[in-house]
Order: structure tokens, then C-alpha cells, then sequence
């Protein structure tokens, strides 16, 4: 059994909900297992949170395994996701898909607490990565299931899904070099593939006992190389029945591997659990030593809708109208800083107004003055007329001397 978790998150809640059980809910294969998934969908559209959801599965290479047991692990996975947390404070569908060769339970988290509202991050590698590695182990040891950390299922180069495509070619290309190296003879130990990835003029930035890592004039972080042939013990000469022997020995360490899961597991759950009891004030279980002890009843949909899913819709329901409340008083804030804004604007208008009125003012009072000037010089020439026609000099009639 494996335990992905999928760095998609931004988006719409139709996204993870469309693809696990098709946009008209009839994917082949595909099975509601608990939750309610148009709840869901509602829920995940409804938060303002950069990360909305967090997705991934539980793999299994068996075809199926039993209904109860699926469902004790589902259990145990959701106490070791969720530390400490009670199940009406987290909203997560199930959904089971065999529609493969191998069984898929795959999961949808909304990232929000539903006492507080706050935001919820179900899994962040640096913090989470180390409880849920120890679950994996844990179960895969407990019960027996196909490991990935077993000799016989260890791949030569591990693929990662996660890288762009262009890096997952590189690290592709460059392992086919290397096979074919090997093959030729070429190459014997892992310091042989570093001398010949040097050879080709790329640039080993760092070793591990697990890997190698180059570094590209394209690639902005080191590209790994990881898998059976990078690692510092091989030294090509791994033959099958070398293999079975160590696939054999790992066999015989589960019980140990068991009791160092759990050990490890109960640690790590701890120290989650105090953070969430101080980020979300939780009321706690006190029994993560074995979570795979609880077991909840399946949840049909009905079920969700009428417990956690009605809880994550009036939290839904009260976060709408509070966004409302305050795009509203924004609303308000911004009428009136408008109405200020007119009110200036209409005072300046008005000044502009009153002096355009005193100026026109000014301008007819003018022409009434030039208008008086002009009758005074007119009247003033008439006067100078009659003088002139009362001393009885006339033009044309002046005396003869």
C-alpha cells in the first residue's frame, strides 16, 4: 500500500469531484464510499482560501481486500490525517475506484476547520510526511500488504508523477544511458554512474545514500535520480536470486518493522496533535498508539448531509453571509466617500459658477460704461454745435473784412 497526495488545491470543487466520479457521476469503477460529493463541491466553492481542498489516495496492488478492513483503515488514516480532531471538525468524501488492476481509495478534503472557520492543511510534506510514511509502514506491515520498500518491487528508476513532463524526460533519458551502460559493462557501482553522467558534461550537484542529483542550465532545482542502481550500496550485481533472498530477509523483519512503524507513528501523532489542540482548541482522543482500533460505520450520504455535511454547510452558509456583511459595508464606505467626493465637487462648482456670474457681471457693467462714454462724447458734440450755431457763425456765411 502506498499514500499519494496530489499538489492540485486552487481550483473549483466540480475539478477532483468530476474526475473520481465523472462529470455525470457514472465513472465505471468508481464507488461513494462515505461523504456527500455535491456537498462537497458546494463547500469547496464557497471558501476564500488561496488552497481550497487537498486530494490523494491509498493504493493497493491487490485487486480488492475486505469491506471491513477497508473500512479500519480508512479509519485509521483519517485519526493519523486529522490529529486529535473529531470527525464533525473535518469534511472528507471517500471514493473507491477499480476500474485498474489494482485498488485506488481515493479522498477529498475541504481545508477548513468547521468549529472555528479557520483554514485547514490537512497534509504539508515537511510537517506531515514522516506520520504518514510511519502509517503506510505500519498497515503494510501489519497487514501484510505489497511494499514498496521491499528488495523485490524496488524499481531501478523510481518515476515521479509530480515532475514536469520535460525534467521526467531527462531523468528517463538519462537512465536509459545508464542501463545500457550497464549492460555493456561499463559500469559497476554508483561511483561508475557519476564518473559517466560527469563524462557527458552534466553537473552532479549532491549524493545521498539514496540518490544522485544533477543540476541542468534549464533547471532552476536539482533533478534526483532515485532507484535500486542509484542507491550507494548497489554494486551491479543484483541477480534475481540475490534479490529474492533480500526480498526474503525483509520478510522475515515485519513484526519488527511493525513495532517501529507504531513507535514512530505515536510520536508523530503527538506532535501534531498539540499543534491542532492549539490552532483549533480541539476536545481530544487519547489513544493514537493503535488507530486502527476505531471503527466508524460506513457513511452513506444521507448520513453525511444530516451530520458532518450539514455542519460544513451552515459553516458554509454563515461564512457567505459574513463575506456579504463586509462587501456590503465596503459598499457603504465607498457611497460614502462618493457622496464626499460630490459634495467637493459641488462646492468647487459652485465657486466656479459664482465667479463665471461675477465675471459676466463685470463684463456688462463694462459695456454699460463704455455705452455712457460713448453717449457723454456724443452728447458733449452736440453741445459744441449749438455753440457754435448761437454765435451766429455759420460755415460758409464767416464776414467779409
Amino acid at each position: 500500500m502506498m499514500v499519494k497526495f496530489h499538489k492540485r488545491g486552487c481550483g473549483r470543487g466540480s475539478g477532483p469531484i468530476d474526475y473520481l466520479l465523472g462529470r455525470q457521476r457514472d465513472r465505471a469503477g468508481a464507488t461513494l464510499m462515505r461523504g456527500d460529493h455535491e456537498a462537497m463541491v458546494e463547500l469547496i466553492d464557497s471558501l476564500h482560501f488561496k488552497n481550497k481542498y487537498t486530494s490523494g489516495l491509498l493504493s493497493f496492488t491487490e485487486s480488492d481486500i475486505d469491506v471491513n478492513l477497508k473500512d479500519q483503515i480508512i479509519d485509521a488514516f483519517e485519526k493519523t490525517l486529522f490529529p486529535g480532531m473529531e470527525s464533525d471538525q473535518y469534511n472528507i468524501v471517500w471514493i473507491e475506484h477499480r476500474d485498474k488492476s489494482h485498488l485506488e481509495l481515493n479522498f477529498v478534503v475541504a481545508n477548513v476547520e468547521n468549529r472555528t472557520g479557520k483554514s485547514l492543511t490537512p497534509y504539508l510534506k515537511k510537517i506531515d510526511h514522516s506520520r504518514i510514511s510511519a502509517f503506510k509502514n505500519w498497515v503494510n506491515a501489519k497487514y501484510d500488504f505489497s511494499d514498496p520498500n521491499d528488495p523485490a518491487n524496488a524499481r531501478r528508476l523510481r518515476r515521479r508523477d509530480d515532475l514536469p513532463q520535460d525534467v521526467e524526460r531527462l531523468r528517463q533519458k538519462l537512465h536509459a544511458h545508464v542501463e545500457a551502460c550497464i549492460a555493456a559493462g561499463e559500469i559497476e557501482t554508483r561511483d561508475d554512474i557519476v564518473k559517466e553522467l560527469e563524462r557527458l558534461g552534466i553537473n552532479v550537484a549532491r549524493t545521498t545514500k539514496s540518490s544522485i542529483s544533477i543540476r541542468t542550465n534549464t533547471s532552476k532545482r536539482n533533478i534526483r535520480l532515485t532507484g535500486a542502481v542509484y542507491l550507494e550500496s548497489w554494486n551491479g550485481q543484483l541477480t534475481e536470486s540475490e534479490i529474492a533472498k533480500q526480498s526474503l530477509i525483509f520478510a522475515s523483519q515485519r513484526i519488527d518493522r511493525e513495532k517501529t512503524a507504531a513507535a514512530q507513528l505515536k510520536v508523530a501523532f503527538e506532535r501534531k496533535k498539540i499543534l491542532n489542540e492549539k490552532r483549533y482548541a480541539c476536545s481530544v482522543n487519547s489513544e493514537p498508539a493503535s488507530p486502527i482500533k476505531i471503527h466508524k460505520p460506513l457513511t452513506t450520504s444521507t448520513e453525511a448531509l444530516n451530520g458532518r455535511s450539514r455542519i460544513g454547510i451552515i459553516g458554509r452558509i454563515t461564512r457567505q453571509l459574513t463575506l456579504r456583511i463586509q462587501n456590503l459595508t465596503n459598499s457603504l464606505r465607498c457611497y460614502a466617500r462618493s457622496i464626499d467626493l460630490l459634495r467637493f465637487w459641488d462646492q468647487r462648482k459652485s465657486v466656479q459658477t459664482n465667479t463665471v456670474h461675477a465675471i459676466r457681471r463685470n463684463e456688462v457693467s463694462m459695456r454699460r460704461l463704455q455705452q455712457s462714454s460713448f453717449e457723454m462724447r456724443t452728447l458733449q458734440s452736440t453741445l459744441d454745435d449749438r455753440k457754435v450755431d448761437s454765435s451766429g457763425i455759420l460755415p460758409g456765411n464767416a464776414p467779409n473784412h
